[in-house]
């Protein structure tokens, strides 16, 4: 019977089913194969001509090629491409199918595009007619036919183009609806390779056979944007077009679009650069749409809409992932903690009756699908105490895109949802103890800081801006400081009739702090007296508001030499808090110590003394010795001594400095002690190789803290500076030449008031310098 069936009269090659189908005839199986038929030519089915552009991506090459290998020797092999909409995968495909053909001409190879059940149909009825099959059935008929005749071929390829929607082929659906993946070929000799956005293609070919296509190398970058703008980078270009690749993310598409657009017009790196890194101009940049021959024509390829596609699956996946990612859209990309996004999927403003969200089901559920389509990624790193994410930067202007031009109501809700994000983490006191948590949101909290003036809730955006405003001032960074102050007293000054008089008063002393860092005497001082006047209208004379604000007056004086005046209001001020709350109490203690700062600054070093002496012991008594008041405390003392020349009460304050600073936390203390003062009171106490090792760990510390050129660091580098030069070895001295060096530099790039500031250690590095010499 099966002779009968194999002879050569019986010739059944053509017909729907081909070669090495197996037909069940009772006890009876057939295999057909007519592989002799070598003299056929291949079937060769791709939508796109090759791209003589394409820029070679040697180590994707060889990986695909190395999955795909075995396919030619007779096995089955499938790889899937997986990866962000635009980083290339098309055209890797693309181009492995030609050469594919070119090393293998009788290899059968086909392409369907596969986004959604249309499409894939629509070109599997392009195959069966190819194929001479009946193209003209439907549905699971179609696919079945279609299905056994390509695996019925000796060597075939098929690639299976942007299956981004993979409930169509089974995952994540539990067997609901009837999955296409069934009617995928698989036989020996066969290829199959996959693209898709979504990370779970891998799924379909294992977990092995999946590869990643991120952004370019940075060679390969440069490549295409030569190519494509059809002209070499000059040597004077290089720089620009660094900054340009890397403001695209090294993401073919972006590049392509921006040498196209280039080339078009005639555009120089430069000139594109600086329109990309404008606001506005910026989206103008992203949103242009070049012709493609290697896309298809009802595809959109500008940059600023190809991710919509993976971010409507999300949509229609999790509308809490949604959420979560268009509200991380206006946070900064980078180093997003986890706490932001458990507090954005739990953000139920418009929908109070959603369920929170725990960590588990955010680490779960929400980060998952993100990385997923590589909208976001997970930062490696080591000792942190809480994992971060950084958001691909184009997918979070394309996001914030879309929202403006397609629905400002949205865009208002992600952006403040963004707002209330940060508002409701950023520590609420700058204090020691939360300084590591400002430093880790400040970036975050500058880009939220934008979105302000959309706020529903004014005093509480406010009083965020307040503390992003003591936070920039307590690290240095005063213009940042005063941007924040000003931002919070227009958000109150335009909405009065929502704001308390005792929100207003935290922003006015903002305003006037930053006049005062910026020296402007004049209008700090006519501020604040305003302030006290309005606020003696409204609370009476003597209230505690007028007499704290009365405080800053106090500064103001002494910066400008106005001791008397400083003196007087600071007797009055001390009074007050000690008849209200006593001497135990951190804000009389606080003033104490102010008051012997003007007496020092006049040199009535006996009264300072004596003032000092008290302030140190209720230091100690109320906050222990080991705290950073009481340590800062003692450091004066000990130069109020060192000023009046009292050496032997210097020399036992010095040993007890030189024990406690041994032995005292200074990394938990980075930026909350007085280092001016213990900078230059280790100074000025006898040298010893002690106080020399305390001296470096401030230093170091500072440094990695607050950077280089901030007055603590010059400070401390000064002081340091000036216990070499005293040294009698001629290589430690030559340390101290250029560490004053390195302060005195750095002291000169400063503003006045920071020059001011660090002048006293200055002038000990100049007599230093001085004496050496």
């Amino acid at each position: 019977m099966a002779n009968e069936i194999m002879s050569a009269d019986y010739n059944v090659s053509s017909n729907a089913f081909g070669s090495n189908t197996q037909i069940h005839q009772g006890d009876t199986t057939v295999i057909h194969n007519y592989s002799s038929n070598a003299s056929r030519k291949a079937h060769f089915m791709l939508p796109f001509p090759p791209n003589e552009n394409i820029v070679c991506r040697p180590e994707i090459v060889a990986k695909v090629d190395k999955l795909l290998a075995r396919s030619k020797g007779g096995h089955y092999c499938g790889a899937a491409l997986w990866g962000l909409g635009g980083s290339g995968k098309t055209q890797i495909a693309l181009d492995y199918a030609y050469r594919r053909s070119h090393e293998d001409p009788a290899c059968d190879i086909f392409w369907v595009h596969a986004d959604n059940k249309t499409s894939f149909t629509r070109d599997y009825q392009r195959i069966a007619r190819h194929l001479d099959l009946d193209y003209k059935v439907n549905g699971e008929e179609l696919f079945v036919t279609v299905c056994h005749r390509i695996r019925s071929l000796q060597r075939w390829l098929l690639i299976l183009d942007n299956a981004d929607d993979l409930a169509l082929f089974g995952i994540g659906v539990g067997g609901q609806i009837k999955s296409l993946f069934e009617y995928i070929p698989h036989g020996p000799g066969g290829t199959v390779l996959w693209t898709s956005r979504d990370e779970q293609i891998v799924s379909l070919v294992g977990s092995l056979r999946g590869v990643q296509i991120s952004h370019m190398r940075i060679e390969e970058a440069e490549s295409l944007l030569a190519m494509t703008k059809r002209d070499d980078i000059g040597a004077d270009e290089i720089q620009e077009a660094k900054l340009l690749l890397q403001e695209l993310q090294w993401l073919p598409l972006a590049i392509s679009q921006a040498g196209s657009y280039m080339r078009r017009t005639s555009t120089p790196i430069k000139k594109y650069l600086s329109k990309l890194l404008e606001g506005k101009s910026r989206w103008d940049m992203l949103k242009q749409s070049q012709h493609d021959r290697h896309r298809r024509p009802n595809v959109s390829n500008s940059v600023l809409e190809t991710w919509n596609i993976s971010i409507s699956h999300i949509r229609k996946e999790s509308d809490i992932t949604y959420k979560v990612l268009h509200t991380i859209a206006y946070l900064d990309t980078e180093k997003i903690p986890l706490s932001f996004i458990l507090a954005a999927s739990n953000d139920n403003k418009l929908e109070q009756e959603t369920p929170s969200h725990s960590e588990e089901e955010v680490l779960k559920m929400i980060i998952p699908r993100l990385k997923d389509f590589s909208f976001i990624s997970e930062r490696k790193e080591e000792n942190c105490d809480e994992p971060s994410f950084d958001m691909h930067k184009l997918v979070q202007y394309a996001i914030r895109y879309q929202l403006k031009t397609d629905d400002f109501t949205l865009e208002t809700y992600f952006a403040t949802a963004a707002l209330r994000v940060v508002t409701s983490l950023f520590p609420k006191e700058i204090t020691i103890e939360t300084m590591r948590l400002c430093d880790k949101y400040a970036t975050h909290a500058i880009r939220v800081s934008c979105w302000a003036d959309l706020s529903e809730n004014v005093t509480t955006t406010s009083s965020f801006l307040t503390d992003l405003t003591k936070y920039f001032v307590y690290c240095g960074a005063k213009r940042k400081g005063e941007y924040m102050a000003k931002r919070a007293f227009d958000l109150l000054n335009n909405n009065t009739g929502e704001t308390h008089p005792l929100n207003m008063i935290g922003v006015l002393h903002n305003v006037i702090y930053m006049n005062i860092n910026q020296e402007r005497w004049e209008e700090a001082e006519r501020m604040t007296l305003g302030t006290v006047a309005g606020l003696e209208q409204v609370f009476g004379e003597n209230n505690i508001f007028a007499i704290a604000t009365s405080g800053i007056l106090v500064s103001i004086y002494r910066y400008q030499g106005r001791y008397k005046e400083a003196e007087e209001l600071q007797i009055k001020l001390l009074h007050y808090r000690q008849k209200h709350y006593g001497w135990e109490e951190k804000w009389t203690i606080d003033a104490m110590a102010e008051l012997a700062s003007i007496y020092k600054d006049q040199k009535r070093y006996d009264e300072a003394k004596k003032l000092k002496i008290k302030t140190l012991a209720l230091y100690s008594e109320v906050l222990g010795e080991r705290h950073p008041k009481t340590f800062q405390a003692m450091g004066s003392l000990a130069e109020t001594y060192i000023l009046a020349g009292n050496s032997k009460e210097a020399e036992e304050l010095d040993l007890k400095l030189l024990s406690l600073g041994q032995e005292f936390p200074w990394e938990e203390y980075p930026r909350g002690l007085d280092f001016e003062t213990l900078v230059i009171t280790f100074s000025a106490l006898r040298l010893t190789s002690k106080t020399r090792s305390i001296q470096k760990r401030i230093l170091s510390l500072l440094q990695k803290s607050l950077g280089d050129r901030n007055r603590f660091t010059i400070c401390a580098m000064a002081s340091l500076a000036v216990s070499y030069l005293y040294e009698e070895d001629s290589e430690l001295r030559s340390k101290g030449v250029e560490l004053s060096l390195k302060a005195v530099a750095l002291m000169r790039e400063g503003d006045r008031h920071s020059q001011k500031k660090v002048c006293q250690p200055v002038q000990a590095l100049q007599t230093a310098g001085n004496a050496v010499t």
